[in-house]
């Protein structure tokens, strides 16, 4: 049974994409750009259906310190972007998504390579005589067989203005459980903005979701032996069933230093964040310079032996004084390199420790926006 409500649609004026929300949301932020928009002269009674509804399990304070701590990872992220307010007022959001389900059946062939160890006889100049020695090989033979079973694939069904790949490619990715479908209700939706439903589920199919599940049954063959090439597959998947699915997730869009970030993350398990942190310039530089001189070094190094080595005979003496010094450096250089890195996560861990709600603070902010509600 499908269930239809009336929502409110806006366009963003700064990259165009169209978001729908309830009636009591006034303003916001764009998802796609993180640009700030009125929702005052949003377009009333668009209709909005669904077969089922993933609901949010992440709050947005969750996802707040979720994307915290992960930015306080990054190796040379800024130390002030933990400070930044752009996290503050993300805006969860419903992505339109096909549910195909369905059998496939099919054959595949491949090249399965068994390794084993052989003895070959290899001469020793220094010493002038033969040392039998062992490498392992692989003998290739030819492997094929049937496969047969299940797929389930989600398929993002919109389009438009300000969507982006990387969006589209996380959600298409992103675990569910059929378990978390809920018969689609408008009650789920308060508070969040939802995209509309643009393509056709037939066309989603042929474009997407039947490679999809092709994907997904050639991950299912093993071939035998301890290693394969050339795999080769042919299947066929049959569609059982297709729904359409509102999935949730936050997704923030935002500037740093003029430059376009942004940060993904599934609304209902917070399993994985995906995203591109920004980089500092300066630890970057400085970094690089502690580099600089051991990779002279070794340019200097390799010429004085290459010299030395074809016309003296103090190749050998070269060759081991200046690779101990060249060693020595580049040591130096990565332990200065840990060092730095090191430090500037100790800081961004202590910056994250007074930025993270207490539990019963958090608590008692619930129970507020409760009896608000």
């Amino acid at each position: 049974m499908k269930s239809e409500q009336k929502l409110n649609k806006a366009t963003c004026s700064n990259c165009g994409a169209q978001l729908i929300f309830d009636v009591a949301t006034q303003a916001t932020v764009c998802n796609f750009c993180g640009g700030q928009f009125s929702i005052g002269k949003a377009e009333g009674g668009q209709s909005v259906w669904a077969d089922r509804i993933v609901p949010f399990k992440v709050d947005k304070k969750s996802f707040h310190q979720a994307v915290l701590a992960w930015l306080s990872e990054g190796d040379y992220t800024p130390d002030d972007i933990l400070l930044s307010s752009v996290f503050d007022q993300p805006n969860g959001l419903f992505l339109p998504m096909y549910f195909f389900s369905g059998a496939y059946d099919g054959t595949w062939s491949a090249s399965s390579g068994y390794s084993r160890k052989e003895e070959y006889q290899h001469w020793n100049k220094h010493q002038e005589k033969f040392e039998t020695k062992t490498r392992e090989v692989t003998d290739w033979r030819p492997s094929n067989g049937q496969i047969k079973g299940t797929f389930e694939v989600l398929c993002f069904g919109g389009a438009g203005p300000g969507i982006k790949a990387e969006v589209v490619n996380y959600a298409e990715n992103a675990d569910f459980e059929t378990s978390d479908f809920k018969e689609f209700d408008s009650q789920y939706t308060l508070g969040f903005g939802l995209l509309e439903y643009t393509s056709k589920k037939d066309d989603v199919w042929r474009a997407d979701g039947n490679s999809q599940a092709e994907r997904r049954a050639e991950s299912s063959v093993e071939p035998p032996g301890d290693t394969y090439k050339d795999l080769n597959c042919t299947v066929r998947c049959d569609l059982n069933e297709t729904l359409r699915v509102y999935t949730p997730f936050w997704i923030v869009y935002y500037t740093y230093r003029d430059k376009k970030y942004y940060v993904i993350m599934d609304g209902a398990h917070s399993s994985t964040i995906e995203g591109k942190r920004p980089e500092d310039k300066n630890k970057i530089d400085q970094v690089k310079k502690f580099f600089f001189v051991p990779k002279i070094t070794l340019f200097a190094w390799l010429a004085v032996w290459s010299a030395l080595a074809y016309f003296t005979e103090y190749g050998t003496y070269a060759f081991g004084l200046g690779a101990s010094l060249s060693l020595g450096l580049f040591i130096s250089a990565f332990m200065r390199k840990n060092n730095l890195i090191k430090k500037s996560k100790m800081k961004r861990q202590e910056i994250l420790k007074g930025l993270q709600i207490p539990a019963s603070e958090s608590e008692d902010q619930s129970a507020e926006d409760d009896d608000d509600e």
